[in-house]
């Protein structure tokens, strides 16, 4: 009995080792042996054993040897993930549209794909179209690449475990839908379902401005309000599956005390802008979003955003989504709230936001770097997300 406790602590030891080598390559990209041994305190030879078993599934390869650090003595060999070591789709599966993405495992966009609005159809219309979405892609390669995982991006409360859409705010008809299970039963490869504040994050934290950031938040601004929040490098998991809902955040409207997203300002700003992202009209320029609207909801968004911060203390917040197409017009006055009420500046320490440069495709994108990464993950350790 000792010996197979013994033996599986190693395999869980090494996978766990395992693991952290591929989330730091993932992140930094091309890197020595030495290196890696440095950064995770393991002995040259693992690092080597592990590089070499990782280079053999398929995950891993060597680039063209470079001169050490000192510039003199052996030439080191840097190793980086294999470019075609994964295929993603990702999925922005929003209340009223479905927007799709392929990427590689560097987080190249091979392809993306935008659909008409939907408006409230209930689930299984949407699956239908999130069906010709995959099918799409699907055709459209050819043979010439393919997809290894499935990674779809939904509002509201997930059941991430089970790949379970528990019950949106204001998404018709969804409630404890089994996505996941769905899609599986419909292609058979691995699928990972997440929050979209979160998804959005991810993308900033992978691919945008929080690259070399430790924890920021990532606001979401749609047809509602969420954030994704970013500590120690990875998005942050409550005990329960509704962290991040800002929308939900609590403001006192006259005698009552309301959320967020239900003050009139901000539900105004949030279906006014809804609409004219539906109709695909350009924000920045339309004159249908009231100055005075936008002031006010940005005012209280700050307001809130003050709050969160003083808890959690990030080193930066970026403002994402839709609403975000308004640029300095719904900044300008979210920044003049915040200011106000956060304590970053009495203690010299100026918490900064700024708009994403994760606006477009971020969802999707974020989406499909999550499962990318998972894939990576089970792929070295030989395992699988069979539902």
């Amino acid at each position: 009995m000792s010996e197979i406790r013994t033996n599986d602590l190693r395999k869980y030891l090494r996978a766990k080792n395992m693991k952290n080598l591929l989330d730091i390559l993932l992140k930094k990209g091309e890197i020595a042996r030495v290196e890696l041994s440095e950064i995770t305190g393991l002995t040259k030879t693992t690092v080597s054993s592990m590089a070499h078993e990782l280079i053999s599934k398929g995950v891993l390869e060597e680039t063209r040897p470079i001169l050490n650090r000192n510039g003199v003595g052996r030439t080191i060999t840097p190793l980086k993930i294999r470019k075609d070591a994964a295929y993603a789709v990702g999925i922005e599966l929003s209340r009223h549209h479905i927007e799709a993405v392929l990427i590689n495992s560097h987080g190249e966009i091979i392809l993306k794909r935008t659909g008409p609005s939907y408006g409230d159809v209930g689930p299984q219309k949407v699956i239908d179209t999130l069906f010709e979405f995959v099918d799409d892609i699907l055709s459209s390669l050819l043979g010439s690449k393919r997809i290894d995982t499935i990674g779809v991006g939904a509002p509201g409360s997930i059941d991430v475990k089970k790949g379970i859409i528990v019950e949106p705010p204001n998404f018709f008809g969804w409630k404890n839908i089994p996505l996941s299970k769905i899609i599986f039963e419909k292609y058979k490869l691995p699928i990972w379902i997440e929050n979209d504040a979160n998804c959005a994050a991810l993308a900033e934290k992978w691919y945008g401005k929080g690259k070399n950031l430790n924890t920021f938040l990532y606001v979401l601004l749609n047809e509602g309000i969420g954030v994704g929040i970013i500590i120690n490098e990875e998005v942050y998991k409550g005990s329960s599956n509704y962290e991040g809902e800002f929308g939900h955040a609590l403001v006192r409207d006259g005698t009552e005390v309301r959320f967020l997203e239900n003050i009139y300002g901000v539900e105004t700003l949030l279906k006014t802008i809804g609409t004219l992202v539906n109709n695909e009209k350009n924000t920045d320029e339309s004159p249908e979003v009231a100055d005075e609207v936008i002031r006010n909801a940005g005012h209280l968004i700050g307001e809130s955003l003050a709050t969160v911060a003083n808890i959690l203390a990030p080193e930066k917040i970026f403002i994402g989504g839709k609403i975000a197409t308004l640029g300095d017009r719904i900044l300008t006055s979210v920044r003049e709230s915040f200011d106000k009420y956060s304590l970053g500046r009495k203690w010299g320490k100026t918490i900064r936001i700024e708009l994403s440069d994760m606006r477009k495709e971020s969802i999707s994108i974020g989406a499909a770097a999550y499962a990318m990464r998972h894939f990576i993950f089970e792929k070295a350790a030989g395992t699988s997300n069979n539902l």
